[in-house]
């Protein structure tokens, strides 16, 4: 196949898409490392975030009334399956004692183990089943200033949370797993699907500027009531960088793209639909490096070499497991 041919056929999946979950996924495994100023990095869930929306808003454009509960249901179900495994296979792992099972209460194990705290990541798949079931609703909003409206309701609601109601024994309980803190992300993808939004590429530099101020706002508030996600410069940085390479792409973003490599390109692609196995997985690899003696990573003297040995270990396992699993025709579990 030529070169020109496989940017085509690379294109169809949404470069710009799968440029962004890359090197977002990139930064999940990164923050789960404790990498060097992970902080800037807490973009990456909003992107997803947004990213979910878009393309589920985009398929739902596609149905008539009488299918879209269908759809519905069916993802919600084809996001259970995994979900379910991996948090029965990360309790048994971390878990191992029935004697701990025993001593913990039941809250303990449906809000904590079972509810989003399981496991690095398992929130997510929380906010997703509550995103995934309202969908529908916020698909009748047909009105672009509703749309536009809920976007500043999130971003209100979240600065509100994070000045004023983080210290609330509800609200500290619930952390990040509540819809309410997602709603900006949710409807800017639903803004983006149905083009009443326009990707501004000029915006990139205000939302580089804006984000790499996040590990200073988190020494700041570094504390025990600290909402990551909910911050100022972690809700208009992200905003701001979904809003100048967001998941759709336009003439600016294409040209930029277009002129990568084709090999990269496929890297690009390939890392793109790997996304979710590199998720759910990462934190089984991070296990296995930190509790196994891996000689070539532990006889690194720079932390810096080591955090990157260690990230590239985990993508690298992650990434081999899902072929592993597509293999055994388990693709149910990586999606």
């Amino acid at each position: 196949m030529s070169s020109k041919n496989s940017s085509i056929q690379f294109l169809s999946r949404n470069i710009q898409a799968d440029a962004l979950k890359s090197i977002c996924i990139f930064g999940v495994v990164y923050i789960h490392c404790y990498g060097i100023y992970y902080e800037f990095f807490r973009f990456c869930v909003p992107v997803f975030i947004t990213i979910f929306a878009f393309y589920f808003e985009s398929k739902l454009l596609s149905f008539n009334n009488k299918n879209i509960w269908k759809y519905t249901i069916n993802r919600f179900k084809l996001i259970l399956i995994p979900y379910l495994f991996w948090t029965i296979f990360y309790l048994l792992l971390f878990h191992q004692q029935p004697s701990e099972w025993r001593s913990k209460g039941a809250l303990t194990i449906l809000n904590g183990w079972f509810g989003g705290y399981g496991w690095a990541g398992q929130y997510f798949f929380i906010i997703l089943f509550q995103l995934i079931l309202l969908f529908p609703f916020f698909h009748k909003l047909n009105r672009k200033y509703v749309i536009y409206l809920f976007i500043i309701i999130g971003v209100f609601l979240n600065l509100l949370t994070f000045y004023l109601l983080s210290e609330n024994p509800i609200i500290q309980s619930l952390q990040n797993r509540l819809f309410i803190y997602w709603l900006p992300y949710t409807f800017l993808g639903i803004a983006l699907a149905r083009n009443y939004i326009c990707i501004k590429l000029r915006l990139f530099p205000l939302a580089l500027l804006i984000l790499s101020m996040s590990p200073l706002e988190h020494s700041l508030y570094n504390n025990s009531h600290y909402f990551v996600y909910l911050s100022p410069i972690n809700t208009f940085g992200s905003l701001a960088l979904l809003l100048s390479v967001g998941p759709k792409s336009n003439i600016s973003s294409e040209r930029i793209l277009e002129n990568i490599p084709s090999f990269m390109q496929n890297f690009i692609g390939y890392i793109g639909k790997n996304t979710f196995i590199i998720y759910v997985s990462n934190e089984l690899f991070k296990y296995i490096a930190q509790n196994i003696p891996l000689v070539l990573i532990q006889n690194i003297y720079s932390d810096f070499i080591k955090k990157t040995a260690l990230i590239l270990f985990v993508i690298g396992c992650s990434l081999l497991l899902g072929e592993i699993f597509r293999k055994l025709k388990l693709k149910i579990l990586v999606l």
